[in-house]
């Protein structure tokens, strides 16, 4: 901001200098007046420019804290769930890696059925294997909102582990994940070790 001072000083200076002499003083006067004013109005949007940017400049910060923390908390749920539940987290592989290769297909599919002019959408194959992808995707998110359960249920266990319940709590929720992962596996067996939905 000095700097801009600095410069704009010099084109005053420059204006004295090269305004003729037959000027009069009043008109000299006023034209000074104007730079000043000029210079005035430039420092006040600078430094109102400067607000916002570090205004900018601490929300993304706010934000960037949030996304970190955000990030950190999955991280331990992931860790929590390898450790306490890994019969969830195979279950979880395993839907994922079926959704991705059922994705994979309907594209691929649907690519071809748009080359030759088909309606994609009127296709019984491709309704198949979208009410495949959408009964597995409808699984993880039972098992993943189960683990995500069975950690809160934990992080309030270590909050006061003297509290009388609160194991049996958190044991119990364990269960449950553990035994819902299991029959999630059973009950898409047949479909992950074939790769193809069953036709309706």
């Amino acid at each position: 901001m000095e700097t801009v001072k600095a410069v704009l000083g010099l084109l005053v200076l420059l204006v004295y200098a090269v305004l003729p002499v037959s000027c009069g003083a009043a008109s000299v006067t006023s034209d000074i007046t104007e730079l000043d004013e000029q210079i005035e109005r430039y420092s006040r949007n600078v430094a109102t420019s400067s607000r916002e940017i570090t205004t900018v400049n601490n929300e993304n910060k706010a934000l960037r804290a949030k996304i970190d923390k955000a990030e950190s908390v999955n991280t331990e749920v992931v860790e929590f769930s390898r450790s306490n539940m890994p019969q969830l987290v195979l279950a979880l592989n395993q839907l994922d890696q079926a959704i991705s290769r059922a994705k994979a297909s309907v594209d691929s599919l649907s690519i071809d059925l748009g080359q030759l002019k088909r309606v994609i959408d009127e296709d019984e194959e491709i309704q198949r294997w979208s009410n495949y992808i959408s009964q597995m995707s409808v699984a993880k998110n039972e098992l993943l909102t189960q683990r995500d359960d069975a950690f809160i249920q934990y992080r309030k266990y270590q909050l006061n582990p003297a509290r009388v319940g609160e194991d049996a709590a958190f044991a119990a929720m364990v269960r449950t994940a553990e035994q819902s992962a299991r029959e999630s596996q059973l009950r898409f067996q047949d479909l992950l070790a074939k790769e193809t939905p069953e036709a309706g």
